[in-house]
Formats: C-alpha cells, structure tokens, sequence
C-alpha cells in the first residue's frame, strides 16, 4: 500500500510517497543533508511508518453518489475536493480536469462544480494546480476528506 509525508521545516520541505521503507530512506537522507536548525534531535526521534487507512479498499464499487452522501461535504469546495478524492481512490486518477469533476458530478446527479471553487481551493492549499486546467488533490485535501462523517455518522 503506498503511503505519503510531506515534511517542512523552515525553508525545507519533503513530500515522498511509497512504501514504507522507501518513505523513511529518503527522508533520513533529508534529515541528514539538513543538519542546521537542530533537526539532528529529529532525527532521532523517527519511527517506521504504520499503514494509512485509505477509502479505496473498503469498496472497489462505489459510485459518486454513495461516496457523496457518505461524505456529505457542506458546500463547492468540499464537494470539489470530495469528487477529487473519488477520483483518485476509485479510477485511479490523480490528477483532474474541471471537465471531469463534471462528469463524476453528473454521475453522482448533482450540479456541476463552478470554476471559482477551483480557485478557492487552490488558494486554501485543498487542491494544487499541476498544469494547464489540471488539478491535484492535496494532502490537506485528502486530510479533509478522511476527517468527513463516515456512513451512519
């Protein structure tokens, strides 16, 4: 199962996503070629990484709606962000364009997501712009959308 970090201190930032042992090689690399600002106590203080729970394994089969109505985000942006995170843990797509949010939107029968939610997620660090009309959803995005109600909640 791949799992993710992303790491700031300072001026210095990491973000590695893998498996386990990949994800604490390269970060003690990091940590060892960031020597200033008494991060060697850092470093000592590093544990191996536990699995992250990810939505995707629970059910290979759910559609939009289900997985909306499980989340039951409160406005465009956590819809947004939730349509993206479908994207992801259930067609496999990280990255996305407005055009296919409205897809997964239609699917889900709810009305398409207008363009100044992109831009206010970007701007709330929920989603990052990887490219010309191209999103991503961020790890504070995903963070929002593991922290939603879960079914029955």
């Amino acid at each position: 199962m791949a799992e993710r970090i992303r790491l700031k201190l300072g001026e210095n930032e990491i973000e590695l996503e893998g498996d386990a042992a990949f994800i604490n090689k390269h970060l003690q690399i990091f940590l060892d070629k960031t020597s200033t600002c008494g991060l060697q106590s850092l470093k000592s203080s590093i544990t191996p990484l536990k699995p992250l729970e990810t939505l995707a394994i629970r059910n290979k089969d759910m559609n939009p709606a289900e997985f909306i109505r499980e989340k039951k985000p409160k406005g465009g942006t956590e819809t947004l962000i939730v349509l993206a995170k479908y994207l992801e843990d259930y067609r496999n797509q990280t990255t996305f364009a407005p055009k296919e949010i409205d897809k997964i939107a239609e699917e889900a029968k709810i009305k398409h997501i207008h363009n100044q939610f992109y831009t206010l997620s970007v701007k709330q660090g929920l989603i990052n712009k990887v490219g010309d009309r191209r999103y991503s959803i961020s790890l504070s995005g995903e963070d929002v959308v593991i922290a939603m109600p879960a079914k029955g909640k």
